[in-house]
């Protein structure tokens, strides 16, 4: 929609245009632009003349796309949300909109369609409003397990969908599915998805689907098992009724020939084994949710060793080492979970690995054109990161009587252990490869480090508990941070010197380590503190929050404390923080990736050149839940 209504020719004039966000006209936001008012009379006027102008333009075309941004940030202005309150879904202003712009073309142009999503906070049907005869919903499974199929009755993830697609149904005449189909987190990772695909098609076509959009990495030439799974998704869209497991298997055996028995048995243990582990991968999936470690991996190294072993031509070996891609990839994660600290430095933990096992990757990505490692990543800048990450990262360690924290000052002063001595549990564990985050403190807004965007600080003071970073962006602006060990807490503080008038939008990104994998309440429970400590997660489904438990997080800005506790595990982390310097705590819980991320916002929103600001928070551990559930 941000395309429809330009904030570039529209924003300086016609902020109202945008959606109203913690108070804010947002101009600008990712996911390609803001949302946009859906309730204001001009926006729709706007809408539907750039709309017309679009169909003029292109004839022949018959579905024109009127849809949210990819973002969450939908207006909350007081009509907006009147509206969606009144129809207890964020779909209310979304299809009274789309409804709205499809009813004034149908008068010009009866044959065309305004296509719309249903995706993420709009999947909810609406409680009353259906779509208009000419709109098309496309509705999105991005939510959903891709390990089981879209009907499995055993996963909860996805029975929500169905339940919503159930309703869609009796709203709206025309509906298509966008299904997901690859890891966009790390798209050479092994995916167990092929014995749900052909179910999954099967249940849409079954149950009024008009047509089905597979996502897969597009964008890539060559990833994860492409060659199977694009066949694979071919034949279930051609026949829908076709078993996808049985086509994997057609394929292995004409496409590997000799070599197919052993990739067919690793196809076999690594789905057996997410089936085993009662795993739910989601499609921005970490090693912890896709049951990645070294113990897996070495299992799989031996059956695409055995099938290239077997291949008895040039062709056939050139086939199995590309398969082969997924289980290096794997063992390069693998390599950088556990980091070694030694000597200043930190080093990837090879396991008996060969030492050339990434420049040997890399050889493999060239022969077979890997040209993005994930969705935001091209495959060069991943192994340019993973060469720095093999040739040793400056390291500096903190200690006292408490805790051990390590950090990367040239990795955007992101710590990689933070271990609290008393019980010897490192908080932030890695489940997760090093090239994703842990804990660290970047921009959203403004020149600075990223979380797609790596700067060096430089270490301008060490002591044994104490040192301070530092980091001169482009723009002239400093942020200096100072990581601290004072007691029991670790105390971090940062200070930010504009060079020029700059925006300086920061989000406070540590990732905890959840101690399971359970979204329940009961065992993995998150507390804010108001005048006493509220017990936020009460009563979520799937870790996920209604908007007015959402709400209830926020008022852990009165009382500025932010805490999770695992019950079985007895342990715990409490973030303090002086409510003055931020304007917004957010929740992350990913039971899927064993993780918890206590984020937030800090109030600085913008500094004119020479001044300064900073904010400050500590790190507890806790041994003991605030309140009992």
């Amino acid at each position: 929609m941000a395309n429809l209504v330009p904030p570039s020719i529209y924003g300086k004039e016609h902020p109202e245009y945008y959606a109203l966000v913690d108070g804010r006209r947002l101009l600008e936001m990712h996911g390609g632009g803001p949302q946009l008012c859906l309730t204001n009379p001009e926006v729709l006027e706007i809408v539907i003349k750039t709309t017309l102008d679009a169909i003029e333009r292109n004839p022949n075309a018959k579905n024109f796309n009127v849809a949210q941004m990819d973002n969450g940030n939908y207006c909350t202005c007081e009509s907006c949300t009147e509206l969606d309150e009144q129809e207890e879904s964020h779909a209310g202003t979304m299809l009274s909109f789309v409804n709205a712009v499809a009813e004034r073309i149908e008068k010009t142009h009866p044959d065309v369609f305004i296509g719309t999503y249903a995706y993420e906070y709009t999947r909810k049907p609406p409680k009353t409003i259906s779509a208009r005869d000419n709109v098309l919903i496309q509705l999105c499974s991005i939510e959903c397990c891709t390990f089981h199929a879209i009907d499995d009755p055993s996963c909860s993830l996805n029975q929500d969908f169905c339940a919503d697609m159930d309703i869609w149904n009796e709203k709206a005449k025309n509906i298509f599915i966008w299904h997901y189909n690859t890891n966009f987190r790390a798209y050479l990772l092994p995916f167990p998805n092929l014995r749900s695909i052909g179910k999954s098609v099967e249940y849409f076509a079954n149950n009024n689907g008009r047509g089905v959009f597979m996502q897969a990495a597009g964008d890539g030439l060559s990833t994860e098992l492409s060659d199977l799974r694009n066949y694979v998704m071919s034949r279930c869209l051609w026949k829908p009724g076709r078993d996808s497991w049985q086509e994997a298997m057609e394929f292995c055996r004409l496409h590997y020939a000799e070599s197919a028995q052993p990739i067919i048995d690793y196809l076999t243990y690594y789905h057996d084994l997410i089936d085993k582990e009662n795993l739910h991968p989601l499609l921005f999936s970490t090693e912890a949710s896709l049951f990645l470690n070294p113990e897996t991996v070495k299992q799989i190294d031996k059956y695409f060793t055995n099938a290239l072993t077997l291949a008895k031509s040039e062709e056939i070996r050139n086939r199995v080492e590309k398969a082969s891609l997924c289980v290096y990839r794997a063992k390069l994660s693998v390599s950088t979970m556990e980091m070694k600290y030694a000597n200043g430095f930190c080093k990837p933990s090879l396991n008996g690995e060969d030492e050339n096992l990434l420049e040997r990757y890399a050889e493999l990505c060239t022969k077979y054109e890997v040209s993005r490692e994930s969705e935001y990543t091209k495959n060069e800048d991943y192994l340019n990161n993973m060469r720095k990450i093999y040739s040793g990262i400056k390291a500096v360690s903190l200690e006292n009587k408490f805790w051990r924290v390590v950090l990367l000052p040239e990795s955007n002063a992101k710590i990689v252990e933070m271990t609290y001595k008393p019980t010897g549990r490192n908080v932030i564990k890695p489940a997760r490869a090093l090239d994703r985050f842990r804990f660290e403190e970047w921009v959203r807004q403004g020149d600075g480090p990223k979380a797609d965007g790596i700067l060096a600080f430089k270490v301008m003071e060490k002591s044994t508990t104490q040192t301070v970073v530092a980091l001169a962006t482009k723009d002239g602006a400093r942020i200096e941070r100072t990581i601290s060990l004072t007691g029991d807490a670790i105390r971090f503080e940062t200070t930010l010197k504009a060079g020029q008038a700059r925006p300086f939008n920061f989000l406070v990104h540590p990732e905890y380590d959840a101690g399971s994998g359970s979204d329940d309440p009961q065992e993995v429970s998150i507390y804010v503190k108001d005048e006493e400590w509220i017990h936020v997660n009460k009563g979520w489904v799937n870790a996920k929050p209604t908007d007015g438990q959402s709400t209830l997080i926020k008022e852990g800005l009165k009382g500025g404390a932010f805490a999770y506790f695992n019950q079985k595990e007895d342990f715990g982390v409490e973030q303090r923080f002086d409510s003055k310097d931020f304007e917004n705590i957010n929740l992350f819980w990913s039971p899927e990736r064993i993780q918890i991320n206590l984020e937030m916002t800090p109030t600085i929103k913008k500094l004119q050149a020479g001044e300064k600001a900073k904010y400050a928070y500590e790190v507890h551990y806790l041994d003991k839940a605030p309140i009992k559930y």
